[in-house]
C-alpha cells in the first residue's frame, strides 16, 4: 500500500490501540478473517516502494520448510518473511535470496523494521479459551539486523513505539510509559485504558475524561465525555480512540468528535462500529459484525456506509460487505485524494461519490495504479487504463487459495521490487 502523504499532526504508523485487562484489539484487527498472517510494516524512514510498470524478472525464489504469511525489505537489500501455520516466525534472507537467521519463539503479529535504529520490532498476541476461562499471551521482542534480540519488553507491558529521540513508549493494562531503554529510567508515566498519538501529543482515555498529554508527558487539555456516552456499547465496553490532524474521534456507544488542539466538543452522532480511515481526514464507519445466534455464521452488514469529518457526516459510501472491515487505500489521483476499496473494486471520492469500477483484481494500490492477482497471474493497471501494462503468469505455484481467500498468491511492494507469496515460498520480481 502507498497512501497518499499524512497530515502533519498525524502520526500514520500506529494504530489505535485499546488496552483492557490485557485484551490487544489492535492485534486482533491484524489477523481477521483470511489475515491471520504477520503484518509486516516499515516505519517512515526506509526507501519507499517502487512501483514496476513494466514486465518484471524473477531476481530469486526461496522455498520455505513452514507456512509463509508476507515479506518486506532489510536495508541491506535483503528481505524479512513472516512464516504462518504452526511456526509462526520470523527469517531474514540476503540479497540473494539465501536464509541468514530466523527466529521462531513466538507467533508474531506485527513485524516493524526500524531502518534509522537498526531494529527488527516483532510482537505476538496469543488468546486461549478453555473451561477455566480465557487467557492471553503478548509481548514484544526487538533484535537486531543480524537476529540478536537486544530488548525485551518487560511482563505485562507491550512497547507502542520507538520515538525520534530513541526513547520508547511502553503500554499496560492502564498507563502509558516513556523509557530509555540505555539507563532504564522512565521519564513519565501516563493513566489510561487506551491511547492514541499524534507526532506531537498522546491522548488518553481515564476514565470519563479524554486527556492530550504534550510528549513530554504534560497534560494539556482534559474533557469529560458527556452523560450516557457508553450507551450502546457492544458485549467488551470498550471505548475506541481515534485521531486524525483535524480531529479527535471517540467511538463509546456513540461517536463522538473533539478538536484536537483545544478539547472542544465538535459534534456527537447515534452511530457506532470500526471508523476506517479515509481521505481528507474522514472516517468511514462500518457496524459491528453481527453473528446469528444458532448457526454462528456472519450477519451481512448493509451499506451504504457514513463518512464522518470534522465538521460531522459528510457523506455516504457503498462497500463491499464481505471484507468491509479492511483498510482503506488512500491514494492521489489526479491531483485529488480518494479512496479505493479492494474488496469492492471501487475508486470513490472523498465523499463517498464513485469515480470507477471494476477493478476486482487489484491487490495493492498506488497513486498511478495497482498490482492485480487473478488467480496465479500477476500483474499492474493503471487507474484509467481498461487493459494490463503487464500480466505474468506464475508457475509451480503451491496455491494459497481456500473458500474465503480465492487467488493462489499475494504481492507486495518494495523498493527492490514485487515480492510474491504463495503457501510455501517467496519471489522476488524486478
Amino acid at each position: 500500500m502507498q497512501p497518499a502523504s499524512p497530515s502533519p499532526t498525524e502520526r500514520p504508523d500506529h494504530t489505535t490501540l485499546w488496552v483492557i485487562g490485557g485484551l490487544i484489539l489492535a492485534l486482533i484487527v491484524a489477523v481477521a478473517g483470511y489475515l491471520v498472517y504477520t503484518e509486516l510494516q516499515g516505519d517512515g524512514d526506509a526507501t519507499g516502494p517502487v512501483t514496476v510498470t513494466s514486465e518484471p524478472k524473477e531476481v530469486w525464489a526461496w522455498t520455505s520448510d513452514q507456512e509463509v504469511a508476507y515479506a518486506q525489505d532489510l536495508p541491506d537489500g535483503g528481505a524479512l518473511v513472516s512464516l504462518s501455520g504452526e511456526a509462526d516466525g520470523i527469517v531474514a534472507l540476503d540479497k540473494s535470496g539465501k536464509e541468514v537467521w530466523r527466529d521462531e519463539k513466538h507467533p508474531y503479529n506485527i513485524v516493524t523494521v526500524h531502518e534509522k535504529e537498526q531494529l527488527i520490532e516483532a510482537s505476538w498476541y496469543v488468546a486461549r479459551a478453555s473451561s477455566s476461562g480465557s487467557s492471553s499471551d503478548s509481548g514484544t521482542i526487538l533484535f537486531d539486523f543480524d537476529g540478536e534480540v537486544t530488548w525485551e519488553a518487560p511482563e505485562g507491558a507491550d512497547l507502542y513505539s520507538i520515538e525520534e529521540d530513541g526513547t520508547y513508549l511502553l503500554y499496560d493494562d492502564d498507563s502509558m510509559t516513556r523509557l530509555n531503554p540505555k539507563t532504564d529510567e522512565e521519564s513519565w508515566t501516563i493513566k489510561g485504558s487506551g491511547f492514541t498519538l499524534s507526532t506531537s501529543a498522546v491522548y488518553a482515555l481515564d476514565g470519563d475524561d479524554i486527556v492530550r498529554y504534550s510528549l513530554d508527558g504534560k497534560e494539556e487539555w482534559r474533557t469529560t465525555l458527556p452523560a450516557g456516552h457508553d450507551d450502546g456499547l457492544d458485549e467488551y465496553g470498550l471505548t475506541h480512540l481515534y485521531s486524525s490532524g483535524e480531529m479527535l474521534l471517540v467511538d463509546s456507544g456513540s461517536l463522538l468528535a473533539f478538536a484536537p488542539g483545544t478539547g472542544e466538543h465538535l459534534w456527537t452522532e447515534a452511530v457506532r462500529g470500526e471508523a476506517i480511515r479515509a481521505a481528507d481526514d474522514r472516517f468511514v464507519v462500518v457496524p459491528t459484525t453481527e453473528y446469528d445466534p444458532d448457526t454462528g455464521a456472519k450477519q451481512p452488514v448493509e451499506g451504504p456506509f457514513p463518512i464522518f469529518g470534522p465538521d460531522g457526516h459528510d457523506g455516504d459510501i457503498d462497500l463491499a460487505t464481505s471484507g468491509a472491515y479492511r483498510t482503506m487505500d488512500v491514494i492521489t489521483l489526479d491531483g485529488r485524494l480518494v479512496n479505493f476499496h479492494q474488496p469492492s473494486g471501487i475508486l470513490f471520492d472523498a465523499d463517498g461519490t464513485v469515480i470507477d469500477t471494476g477493478y476486482d483484481h487489484v491487490g495493492e494500490a498506488f497513486d498511478d495504479g495497482g498490482y492485480t492477482v487473478d488467480g496465479s497471474t500477476i500483474g499492474y493497471r493503471a487507474w484509467n487504463s481498461e487493459k494490463a501494462a503487464w500480466a505474468l503468469d506464475l508457475d509451480d505455484v503451491d496455491s494459497l487459495a481456500d473458500d474465503y481467500y480465492p487467488e493462489d498468491v499475494r504481492v507486495g511492494s518494495s523498493a527492490n521490487g514485487v515480492y510474491v507469496t504463495d503457501k510455501t515460498s517467496v519471489r522476488l520480481y524486478r
